[in-house]
């Protein structure tokens, strides 16, 4: 689900970028596979993020967990996570591709 909407904003800011075609597709295809889920650890209660796989971006595996963290408490269904998550992720987003675009520059 949070794929899902990981793709669907990459695929929208997609055209604004600089980068080739190929390694759009494979930043979509990768992002399509991730899975996030909640764990809470019984003895502390302390709930935590897992990435799996990971985007290959440090940072944006840390924004996708803080928003989805951050959301669940309140969202009843999966429509109202998406509601919550698209605007911070397309945040997410929007600076993982201002990092991209200034590695690509430096090389």
């Amino acid at each position: 689900m949070i794929a899902i909407v990981a793709a669907l904003m990459l695929a929208q800011t997609a055209s604004s970028t600089a980068s080739p075609d190929d390694e759009i597709v494979v930043i979509g295809e990768r992002l399509r596979k991730i899975r996030v889920t909640a764990k809470r650890n019984r003895r502390t209660g302390a709930t935590r993020c897992v990435l799996k796989p990971s985007t290959g971006d440090p940072q944006l595996d840390t924004g996708i967990c803080q928003t989805y963290l951050a959301c669940l408490p309140t969202a009843r269904t999966l429509g109202e996570l998406e509601a919550c998550m698209r605007p911070p992720l397309e945040r997410e987003v929007k600076a993982w591709q201002e990092r991209r675009k200034a590695a690509m520059q430096r090389r």
